[in-house]
């Protein structure tokens, strides 16, 4: 298969990362590293050479969503993600993830503060909002190198278990964990520091979350529309009232909106487009809006039930709002707005430079 691949053979990539999925439900950790490292899900952004299946973003968001739909607990996204980083940086340790041999992580929130000293970096400060930590090999953490950029750091997880704490979280599945680190030592081969790959790989993040909450989001709507068929209410289905009807609508044509956001984001970015940051923040922020609506959507119309864990509905939610605690909807329009108004100016400064 390769880049850009038809909607038949994108069908069949999705309906293979389902079962996959599936067939991790209740496996640890380890073990689901191992399965979808044998069904070729990990390494799907890693080029040939070192293992992977050099396909682009727009597979791995498919995979992403069908991770979201099966209720994954495992950091996927993070791994498909830090493979393809590591490929070049770090090649023996992304061809151990590829391998499913060991797993990686990723902190989304924060940033460390790093510091040449002697050879080796210093590093000061905090990062949160890193999935499955104490179940990793290593995680990668943002730093602040200085006049270098903002690169990362990746971290041996041995010997930080006891600095990690976990967090409160909606999402039980997968625990989420934070890091601080006050002067801690890390040898130069550890950093990597390279801004615009840092960059790209939190942009490509925010589109993976956005298609996870995506296949959360569908899965939640096809079983409200499943069970207002068959709850009936004064002598009829739920479904053949004009207010169900509209609401259920209204949630079709969101996802159908982030679903078409999603593909033409990971289009841009496979073809190198000049809009491909812009349509990552439209499709996060659509993602983020429609996704938590039609999870809420599921949980009113089943009514009291809906609020019960009798059902799944409760885990779509919590799924979502975990995924949203990295980055509200709101933050991506705020940086959506931000940039069009810059580039709004740049376009009037060159239309008009006496007024500039």
């Amino acid at each position: 298969m390769a880049r850009g691949t038809e909607t038949a053979d994108k069908i069949a990539l999705a309906q293979s990362a389902n079962r996959a999925a599936m067939a991790c439900s209740g496996k640890a950790p380890a073990d689901t590293a191992s399965q979808l490292a044998a069904d070729g899900l990990i390494g799907v952004l890693v080029p040939e050479a070192p293992g992977g299946l050099d396909l682009g973003l727009a597979e791995a968001a498919v995979i992403a969503e069908a991770a979201g739909r099966s209720e994954l607990a495992f950091p996927l996204v993070e791994e498909m993600l830090l493979a393809g980083l590591l490929a070049s940086s770090h090649p023996a340790i992304a061809a151990d993830v590829i391998a499913g041999n060991t797993i990686v992580t990723l902190a989304w929130s924060g940033r460390l503060q790093a510091r040449r000293t002697d050879g080796a970096w210093q590093l000061h400060g905090a990062v949160a909002r890193i999935p499955m930590a104490r179940s990793a090999d290593y995680l990668l953490a943002p730093a602040d190198l200085g006049s270098e950029g903002i690169g990362g750091v990746l971290l041996g997880v041995g010997k930080l278990v006891e600095a990690l704490r976990p967090t409160t979280d909606l999402e039980a599945d997968i625990p989420y964990y934070e890091l601080a680190l006050h002067g801690a030592a890390v040898p130069a081969g550890a950093v990597i520091a390279d801004p615009a790959a840092i960059a790209t790989l939190y942009r490509n993040g925010s589109l993976l979350r956005a298609a996870d909450m995506l296949g959360v989001g569908k899965i939640a709507f096809e079983t409200a529309c499943e069970y207002v068929k068959t709850r009936r209410q004064f002598g009829k289905p739920l479904a053949a009232f004009q207010s169900v009807k509209h609401r259920l609508a209204r949630d079709h044509v969101g996802l159908l909106n982030t679903e078409r956001s999603l593909a033409y984001a990971a289009q841009c970015v496979d073809e190198e487009s000049g809009e491909a940051e812009l349509a990552c923040l439209v499709a996060a922020a659509v993602a983020g809006e429609s996704c938590r609506r039609a999870a809420e959507s599921a949980m009113h119309l089943h009514g009291a039930i809906g609020q019960t864990r009798d059902l799944p509905l409760h885990r779509y939610l919590r799924r979502i709002h975990a995924s949203l605690e990295r980055a509200e909807p709101a933050a991506f329009r705020a940086l959506l707005a931000d940039r069009l108004l810059a580039i709004n100016n740049a376009a009037f400064a060159g239309a008009h430079p006496a007024l500039s």
